[in-house]
């Protein structure tokens, strides 16, 4: 008689090893890992670059408007040429907003335009410091004032995201 010897189909043993779960878990928890670590990047990348635009943002703003005023007043009353000082008096054309003044309070520059309330140009979520008005009029021209001052992103949390300041120049002269 012949012995023959017919392969049987390993019965019931479908699944892994246990070296092939090991390696697919490994693989696996590198890959979430890397993920995880880039996903971190990108969100304290978006937060930089919201904390500087907003700083960007408030001090383009404080000048823009500054320079506007400025260009529409009439006379330099604080400081006088040539000096400087933290606080812009000036006149402008209209009665009721003369004299209008740009000051500092409480880390925020203020506008106060004759009588009306006072309004700040800067938001709460920045501080401003080292504000500086330099009256660069010269004796028969019509004016010019330097403004010069720094914006610190306020850090709630003290994450190193949202350290950021920056200081900011510009001049503007009467028409």
């Amino acid at each position: 008689m012949l012995n023959v010897k017919i392969n049987e189909p390993s019965l019931g043993r479908k699944g892994f090893t246990l070296i092939e779960l090991l390696l697919y878990i490994s693989c696996a928890a590198i890959m979430l890992t890397t993920v995880a670590v880039f996903l971190s990047f990108l969100l304290r990348t978006r937060v930089r670059s919201q904390v500087i635009a907003e700083v960007d943002g408030q001090g383009q703003q404080v000048l823009a408007i500054v320079s506007q005023l400025m260009r529409n007043a009439t006379q330099i009353n604080i400081p006088a040429a040539p000096g400087n000082g933290s606080t812009l008096n000036f006149v402008v054309l209209d009665g009721a907003k003369s004299p209008t003044v740009v000051n500092l309070q409480n880390g925020a520059l203020i506008l106060q335009e004759g009588n009306a309330p006072s309004v700040a140009l800067t938001n709460n979520r920045v501080i401003v410091s080292g504000v500086n008005f330099k009256n660069l009029s010269r004796p028969q021209t019509s004016g010019t004032v330097q403004l010069s001052f720094t914006i610190t992103h306020i850090n709630p949390i003290g994450r190193n995201e949202f350290n950021y300041k920056k200081d900011f120049i510009g001049s503007a002269s009467l028409r």
